[in-house]
């Protein structure tokens, strides 16, 4: 399992995301559909900012299904290449 922190986490509309800003991208939930950022968003499209947050990506399905259990996450994903979860620190 692969582990970052960040200091602060955007999440954004969707409908008013951009090319410029999917370059920012960490990761799209599959529980709520947010899409998460890790570039300082100042516009009106940021809905919220999440503090403290650590993204943990998996390198397989089995060990993401015994993390979920355990922790008390914000968001997963199933969408990109490797299962991942957003969780505060």
């Amino acid at each position: 399992m692969k582990k970052v922190i960040y200091d602060k986490v955007f999440v954004l509309d969707v409908e008013e995301i951009d090319n410029p800003k999917m370059d920012s991208m960490l990761m799209c939930g599959s529980n709520n559909w947010d899409f998460y950022f890790v570039d300082n968003i100042d516009d009106d499209s940021c809905l919220d900012v999440l503090e403290n947050v650590v993204c943990c990506e998996f390198d397989t399905k089995k060990e993401f299904d015994n993390y979920i259990q355990n922790e008390d996450i914000i968001d997963y994903s199933l969408e990109h290449a490797k299962p991942m979860v957003l969780a505060y620190v």
